[in-house]
């Protein structure tokens, strides 16, 4: 996994010599429930987050790098907190 992550910058260097080599393709599953819920969400910036981590976690699963793990830290963090009772408020320290 770690050598897809180093090859896709390789390929981005040697994009104009070879072509498109190694194109790294995302597949959605509509039917998945997970993308269901996200398709269920009607607040946009809900709906963005959400969209971010389900993208951030198939990078991760692939072995690539994602841009800004702090902010899928506090995303995580949030979805997390908001699924227990009473700890959506809560101060994180």
């Amino acid at each position: 996994m770690a050598a897809q992550a180093v090859a896709l910058g390789e390929e981005e260097s040697l994009q104009g010599m070879m072509g498109n080599m190694n194109q790294v393709v995302m597949e959605i599953n509509p039917d998945h429930e997970i993308i269901r819920k996200l398709d269920s969400i009607t607040d946009d910036e809900q709906k963005k987050e959400f969209a971010t981590t389900v993208y951030d976690i198939a990078a991760m699963s692939s072995g690539y790098d994602i841009d800004d793990p702090a902010d899928f830290t506090k995303r995580v963090l949030k979805m997390m907190a908001a699924s227990v009772d009473g700890v959506a408020d809560a101060e994180v320290v």
